[in-house]
């Protein structure tokens, strides 16, 4: 017993120092990038927050815990194909956060708008339509009347994104980052 006070001493991150420890307006984003689907943190301009969990409390902290874990997590991995490791948290990397972030306030897409929750699970269909000669697929949300135009983006296996409307989908399986193979045009023969 060296230092009877040294359980006192701070854990410090592996990961990206807080450059700030409180925001009195942060949001979830959810965005798309060539890599696939991601969220961050970040302000009312949309740059990049690195905040600190102990400044809040609820579910705000619990996400932001969860977010420091990722990205010490992903400091302490070789990526060749992402760039930002650590500020982007890819959701096929962390398909759980889906359901953390489902019940804050602040998450947004990335026209900044809010995202709600669609309270009743659904299920997703794929319907073909003829256009010049060529079936083109088309993925949409089973209960779709009201927004036909919009399209649906897979955040995981579970959830489905359109335009501000967060679904719960029934499970479709992990290789559900491969459904555009299924979403590209073909000749009706």
């Amino acid at each position: 017993m060296n230092n009877f006070l040294s359980f006192l001493k701070q854990n410090r991150s592996l990961g990206i120092p807080s450059r700030e420890t409180a925001s009195s307006a942060f949001f979830f984003r959810i965005a798309t990038d060539q890599a696939g689907c991601y969220v961050e943190t970040v302000d009312q301009r949309q740059s990049p927050l690195f905040l600190d969990y102990r400044s809040y409390t609820g579910e705000l902290a619990q996400t932001l815990r969860l977010f420091e874990h990722l990205r010490d997590a992903c400091l302490l991995q070789v990526n060749w194909e992402r760039e930002s490791a650590g500020e982007k948290i890819y959701l096929a990397d962390s398909p759980y956060l889906m359901w953390q972030l489902a019940r804050c306030h602040n998450l947004v897409n990335e026209a900044m708008l809010p995202i709600r929750l669609v309270e009743q699970p659904t299920s997703l269909c794929l319907e073909l339509h003829k256009e010049r000669g060529m079936l083109v697929p088309k993925l949409r949300i089973e209960d779709e009347e009201r927004q036909p135009e919009l399209p649906v983006r897979l955040l995981t296996d579970s959830f489905a994104l359109r335009g501000d409307q967060l679904f719960r989908i029934l499970p479709i399986g992990d290789h559900y980052q491969q459904m555009d193979a299924f979403l590209a045009p073909f000749e009706e023969s």
